[in-house]
């Protein structure tokens, strides 16, 4: 994506005033600040960036808040003798300051990603319980229905009176992503929903059971079918789009399961116009636990989709179920999820307003706009990449979500994106 270019001039350090937009021209390291580009705020900011000893730096006029009077200037038009003023007591804490601060901020770079690692972790044991379970639907199907049980209570225990929820993106390595993966992201992303919509316990239990359960009419039907990246055929659509009626006389013929369950089962290919499958079935026989799973369910059918090619972003993937499926979708369900990923949901590429591009990394439910986002830069190293939270910097705001195509593969090879996305919800209440 072309950008415009920058109207920049270089200005002697004892003429910054506040508001205006720089580049120390500095490693990342030879400064206390958090960015080497940034906006004065005070004139403590000036009173650091004379300590440092240069002469000039870069101001770029379409960023800043004022109108610069001064003049421009170079290191060879600069005296000697121009930044040599005496660095008082004041400059120095407040210098300290700042490096304590930044200290504090790669520290907790550190700490954020090995939460992140842990809750890789955490995400694919998750999906191997999953996988087992599945498996074992048709080899010991009893026992297999007691598993499903745990691992939803173990899934529900998280949502259960809260409302509150922060959704952290998994990114899972290339071709890693199956229909376990699916089950989990649906089963994780239900169950926020319905937590959201105030559901209790016993509802929470019904609705994480059938969608752990959804897509259990796939496991008779052919690889050749599941895994194919091309059109299907006719005949090969009529045999995918009866998993619903085959999941369901599997999970009859093993257990006497809630009516609530074989619904989301049966019916979670359903749309509210009537024209989903198998039955063709309209909003008025559409509980809102298949509404949920409907929902959820598509949303990641549009990011992990079977050809990787296909993906859409994050933030597309909601934009479509807003607007292509305004009459097909339960509206409000929709915003709900919205309100709850974010308008820049977890895995969304973004650009901020000074230039900065980042992963979308979290989303808080109680700031749609401010999601947590690690930057790329790559004076950092990977490991401490820096991770900012939005609502730090009330001066950054995402301007535009980007798609892959837009940045240079190193700053894809430096966030860490992969073509498939995983997500693990958590309760910020607990």
């Amino acid at each position: 994506m072309a950008q415009a270019e920058s109207n920049t001039i270089t200005v002697s350090v004892n003429d910054l005033v506040v508001g205006l937009y720089i580049d120390l021209n500095l490693k990342w390291m030879d400064h206390p600040f958090t960015f080497s580009t940034f906006k004065i705020k005070n004139d403590n900011d000036i009173k650091v960036i004379k300590s440092l000893k240069i002469k000039t730096v870069t101001v770029d006029l379409d960023k800043s808040d004022v109108l610069f009077l001064g003049s421009s200037a170079d290191e060879s038009t600069v005296d000697d003798d121009i930044t040599e003023d005496v660095i008082d007591e004041e400059q120095k804490k407040l210098e300290e300051l700042l490096w304590k601060e930044k200290e504090a901020q790669r520290e907790r770079a550190r700490k954020v990603n090995k939460v992140r690692k842990e809750i890789t972790k955490k995400y694919n044991a998750t999906s191997k319980q999953i996988q087992n379970v599945t498996k074992d639907l048709k080899n010991r199907p009893a026992n297999a229905i007691h598993d499903v049980d745990d691992i939803v209570d173990q899934m529900a225990s998280t949502f259960e009176g809260s409302e509150d929820m922060m959704t952290q993106l998994v990114n899972l390595g290339d071709g890693e992503h199956s229909d376990y993966n699916h089950i989990t992201n649906v089963s994780m992303l239900s169950l926020m929903l319905g937590a959201a919509e105030g559901m209790n316990a016993a509802e929470l239990k019904i609705l994480g059971t059938g969608a752990l359960l959804h897509d259990i009419g796939k496991i008779d039907l052919p690889g050749t079918i599941k895994n194919k990246k091309t059109a299907l055929s006719p005949a090969e659509q009529k045999i995918v789009q009866s998993h619903p009626q085959y999941g369901s006389r599997m999970i009859k013929r093993i257990r006497v399961m809630d009516k609530e369950v074989l619904d989301v089962i049966e019916k979670h290919h359903e749309l509210l116009d009537g024209s989903g499958y198998p039955n063709k079935l309209k909003a008025n026989q559409l509980s809102k636990f298949v509404r949920i799973v409907s929902i959820v369910n598509l949303y990641d059918n549009l990011c992990n989709p079977a050809d990787v090619k296909a993906a859409m972003a994050p933030k597309m993937a909601l934009v479509t179920l807003y607007h292509k499926y305004k009459e097909k979708l339960d509206r409000k369900l929709v915003e709900r999820l919205i309100g709850l990923l974010g308008v820049y949901p977890p895995g969304t590429v973004i650009r901020l307003n000074d230039d900065k591009i980042g992963l979308v990394i979290c989303a808080d439910s109680r700031s749609a706009l401010k999601p947590s986002i690690l930057i790329y830069n790559p004076e950092i190293p990977k490991d401490e990449a820096q991770i900012i939270n939005l609502i730090d910097f009330p001066d950054l705001k995402i301007i535009e979500a980007l798609k892959p195509g837009d940045f240079p593969d190193e700053i894809h090879q430096y966030l860490g994106i992969h073509e498939r996305l995983g997500y693990l919800a958590e309760s910020l209440t607990h």
